[in-house]
């Protein structure tokens, strides 16, 4: 049998074997059977209302025509790039609407004479647009042609934004080899003595304000450890944490590794350029190590870094704002560095604001043996053993003046571990392995300081250690061949 369709244009066959009849009696047409045999055009005007509002939905300009040129639909997005004066021009076709001047040309009659898909940009209502006709072909006619539209400027915008992204992903990759942040560094500080749990109690209040911190104390002594406290405990904890030693780069590439380069800044530099230290530690924080050992013109960069938090990439002509909270340490005394016109005074007081000096181990003997059980205790996991320090070894260490410090200590400790035969560490393997180390070049050749200032400080620890040993002024003298008045007038000026 035959039906008329709805939109009087076309007819469709409908056999018996398409009816589906079902218990109640009426018939069914089976649309699976049939479906095939639709014509587009009528699946398009029965579901035009739902294709409309899909096609609302979507941010690029669609414009869909017949195989002729007529004008079947269009979203809100082709109607703004029209102009909010134009008419509704449905039905029309193409060639009306070139005429009537809303468009210089049209893609879709391209596409009629062509019979394959077109794009190109053109101007429409004073705005460039990027556009594509595509035709849809059924039985080998075009039914369809569909046109898509975006502004230049939205691209423009996209690929903007798709620069940055690719530039944020080239500073996180540059910076992985810089992107440190251990969870042993949440270790907490082992200490015994009042004067370095007052100084922890201050570098903890110190992390809560987001300000410069200098940290200043002789090498060995633990700047880093404190370093890694003030992180922890500061609201960048969950920013990058960047540590570098100044002293470890050479000179003429220590502001390209600080701040980056553009590039062709230099012979030799990456094409792309690089983003710089400061760049990728951006959100975070930097401990900047032997902060001393810094050329005075990185100096004067690094004082623009803290006043206007901003830098220049060598070769670049844009400041990048920047933010982010600097660490830093030295094991010389910055104060003097300044008088001898080593470095620059304003870049020391824009350091100096949370000041943290840690005292030399010599000067907290009761941190000595918390750390040496905190060491055993480590190395004995680390080579698998179970060994144990007996009291009168614990006085050997406490004597000692650790010129070196902590790091000393932990060296000493963990080559008495792996050296004492048996499991008992006792004073004598504690003595030989300490002053064996003591070579005249160690204690002397500090570096930075005159002949006169190292002698000064080996007589220094020479009465030091002595004093501490006998207990008297007039003993010391005694065994150092000298008289008692000297000693007196010694221990005086080394404030002993």
């Amino acid at each position: 049998m035959k039906k008329k369709l709805a939109d009087n244009r076309e007819l469709m066959e409908i056999k018996e074997e398409d009816l589906i009849r079902s218990v109640d009696g009426k018939c069914y047409l089976d649309l699976d059977k049939t479906a095939s045999r639709i014509p587009a055009s009528v699946i398009f005007e029965r579901n035009k209302e739902e294709i409309q509002a899909i096609i609302d939905c979507i941010s690029d300009g669609i414009f869909i025509t017949d195989g002729e040129g007529f004008t079947l639909m269009y979203n809100k997005t082709s109607q703004e790039h029209l102009g909010e004066g134009a008419p509704n021009i449905i039905g029309k076709n193409v060639r009306e609407i070139v005429e009537e001047g809303y468009w210089s040309e049209s893609l879709s009659l391209q596409v009629i004479e062509s019979r394959k898909a077109v794009s190109k940009i053109q101007i429409v209502n004073d705005q460039e647009l990027l556009s594509t006709s595509i035709p849809y072909f059924q039985d080998g006619k075009i039914t369809k042609i569909i046109t898509t539209d975006r502004n230049i400027a939205d691209l423009a915008e996209m690929s903007r934004q798709l620069q940055k992204t690719a530039k944020t992903l080239e500073k996180y990759e540059s910076g992985l080899e810089y992107y440190i942040r251990q969870n042993t560094n949440k270790d907490p500080i082992v200490c015994k003595s009042s004067q370095m749990k007052e100084l922890i109690e201050y570098a903890i209040k110190a992390a809560k304000q987001d300000v410069t911190v200098l940290i200043q104390g002789e090498s060995g002594v633990g700047k880093e450890v404190f370093a890694n406290l003030i992180f922890w405990n500061s609201t960048r904890r969950n920013g990058p944490f960047i540590k570098i030693n100044c002293a470890t780069i050479p000179e003429n590439l220590i502001e390209s590794e600080l701040f980056g380069y553009e590039k062709g800044s230099f012979t030799g530099a990456e094409q792309k350029g690089k983003p710089g230290i400061f760049e990728i530690a951006d959100k975070g924080t930097i401990l900047l190590d032997e902060i001393g050992e810094l050329p005075m013109h990185v100096q004067s960069k690094l004082l623009r870094v803290l006043q206007e938090k901003e830098f220049m990439r060598i070769g670049g002509r844009n400041p990048i704002p920047l933010d982010v909270r600097v660490i830093a340490a030295t094991n010389i005394k910055l104060k003097k560095a300044v008088a001898e016109g080593k470095f620059r005074e304003d870049l020391y007081y824009r350091l100096n604001i949370i000041p943290i000096e840690i005292p030399p181990l010599r000067e907290r003997e009761d941190d000595i043996p918390e750390m040496v059980n905190k060491f055993l205790q480590e190395f004995n996991k680390k080579y698998r053993q179970s060994k144990e320090i007996e009291k009168e070894a614990l006085r050997v260490f406490a004597d000692y003046d650790w010129p070196g410090n902590v790091r000393e200590l932990k060296n000493v400790m963990e080559r008495l571990i792996i050296t004492t035969e048996g499991d008992l560490i006792t004073k004598n393997q504690v003595s030989s392995q300490i002053y064996s180390d003591r070579r005249v070049e160690d204690i002397l050749a500090e570096k930075g300081k005159t002949l006169q200032e190292q002698l000064e400080a080996f007589e220094k620890r020479l009465l030091e250690r002595t004093y501490k040993q006998v207990g008297s002024g007039s003993e010391t003298a005694r065994i150092l061949g000298v008289n008692k008045s000297t000693i007196s007038k010694k221990l005086k000026k080394y404030g002993l």
